[in-house]
């Protein structure tokens, strides 16, 4: 079951918290919730070549280090989580 948030579609993959994340289905990016102490890590290059040096150099945790694919996999991860209260 595939959700859309802000444009991207968002799919489970595997197993909660992994979802792929796509504008394009030609580009499908491998976003992990539970990575890096809980901030998510993606596939995405401006992650990988960004954001994560940002969390290696102890930055912390917040939407600064989130690209645009791990918001909206965070997004429909709490919707899941919400609905089984």
């Amino acid at each position: 079951m595939a959700d859309m948030i802000d444009g991207l579609t968002v799919e489970p993959y595997n197993a909660l918290p992994s979802f792929l994340v796509y504008s394009d289905p030609s580009r499908k990016h491998l976003v992990n919730c539970g990575d890096m102490g809980g901030n998510g890590s993606c596939s995405c290059q401006h992650f990988q070549f960004r954001l994560m040096s940002k969390l290696n150099n102890g930055e912390p945790i917040s939407t600064a280090t989130r690209c645009k694919h791990i918001l909206a996999a965070r997004n429909i991860l709490a919707d899941i989580l919400i609905k089984n209260l």
